[in-house]
Formats: C-alpha cells, structure tokens, sequence
C-alpha cells in the first residue's frame, strides 16, 4: 500500500507521523519491507534514517528523496522492491503532493484540532477531489494530532463535527493523537515510540495510539 502523509499547513507533525507509521509497518510479520519517501528539502527522513542505520537499529529502513517531476516514475519503479511506501510531503502546496496522490492509496492528513489548522483542509479537499479524476481508488483520512490530554476538552469532538459537516471529501479518522514530549525522542533517536524503552513517560499511551492509528489507515 502506498500512503501519503500531506497537509497544506506545516508544523502538524507530518514527519513525526510518518516515521511512526513506518516503524509499525516494518514491524509487521510479512511486510517488512517499508520504503519513507521524503520530498521535503530539511530531509528530515533522510536525517532520521541515517541515525536509525548509524545505530544499527532493526529492522532496517531505507529511505530516497522526491522530487518534483521525477518522483512518479521513481516510485514506480521502486515499487515492487517494496511491500509499503510511505511518502512524508512538504507543508506547502507542493507539487511533488499533487503528483504522488495521483497514484496513492490513501492520505493522511494530520491537522492540530483548532480553528485555522481545520480550515487549511479546504485545500487539501479540493485538490483530492481533483486528483480522484485520475485515480478514482484514493481515500482521503484527516487525523487529530497534538490533541489535548484531558478527556474533557471538547476541541477534538468539535473538529470531528467541522469535518463531517464541511469537508465530506475526508473522512475523520477515530485515533487522535495526544501532545506527547516523547513523539519529539523519535527524531532525535531514529526509532519510532514503540521502539523507545518502555519505562519512558507516556510509552505505553502513545504505542496504543500508533497501533490503533496504523490499523485504521492500513484497513
């Protein structure tokens, strides 16, 4: 499967995200062989990678860049090495985003719940739909990411109604993903949180909400 990780809107966790989504794939009896596409120039997969590799952490993981105009035919052509690929987008309107979604399966789209990150999924909306034109078998997912802790904030509730009311081109995904300090371990470390010791605060949580996260997206 090929999953895309995007938004117009930067700063909602997208790499934090993929990474994650990547590590609980390679993890996965028979599946893996998982390749992160990073089309971002930070490079912050690539970054990630090579920590990971220095390490000598396992499973292995490879990562290549993307770029505008070329990304298609490589993934096209890497795409039988591989039993998953996971593409991590630019926060912008990218064009390497336009392209990849024109042969993905899915997009994730990881918003914060508040009132200006919901209102960049107009955009995102939009260009699905124009991309579905072409490849018709996309499926659009929004997810809820930095969320509060306390049960009893109503941001997230309120997103899930905006999404279901305004942009029905999406579907809201039922994890959200906590505001969690040890999300930002994964990058500096070249793991995922289910690979980080288990006694780190908020492990046991934040593996939950991965595991019930990429069992949604790969569905």
């Amino acid at each position: 499967m090929m999953i895309v990780v995007g938004a117009q809107k930067g700063g909602v966790g997208k790499s934090t995200l993929g990474l994650n989504l990547t590590v609980w794939r390679a993890h996965q009896p028979g599946h893996g062989k998982v390749l992160l596409i990073d089309t971002d120039a930070q490079g912050s997969g690539q970054l990630w990678v090579s920590i990971r590799t220095r390490q000598g952490i396992e499973p292995k993981i490879s990562c290549v860049i993307g770029q505008a105009g070329t990304i298609v035919d490589a993934i096209r052509a890497l795409q039988g090495s591989f039993d998953d690929i996971v593409i991590d987008t630019k926060g912008d309107e990218s064009t390497e985003l336009g392209e990849v979604l024109e042969i993905a399966d899915k997009v994730v789209t990881p918003l914060r719940p508040a009132m200006f990150d919901i209102a960049t999924l107009g955009y995102m909306e939009k260009l699905v739909k124009s991309k579905r034109l072409i490849n018709p078998k996309l499926q659009a997912l929004v997810l809820a990411n930095y969320a509060p802790s306390n049960k009893g904030n109503t941001k997230v509730p309120r997103m899930r109604r905006t999404v279901a009311e305004q942009y029905k081109g999406y579907r809201m995904l039922d994890t959200a993903i906590v505001n969690r300090s040890l999300y930002d371990l994964c990058g500096e470390r070249g793991k995922g949180v289910m690979e980080l010791p288990k006694g780190t605060p908020g492990f046991t949580k934040a593996c939950e909400e991965i595991e019930q996260l990429a069992q949604e997206v790969w569905a």
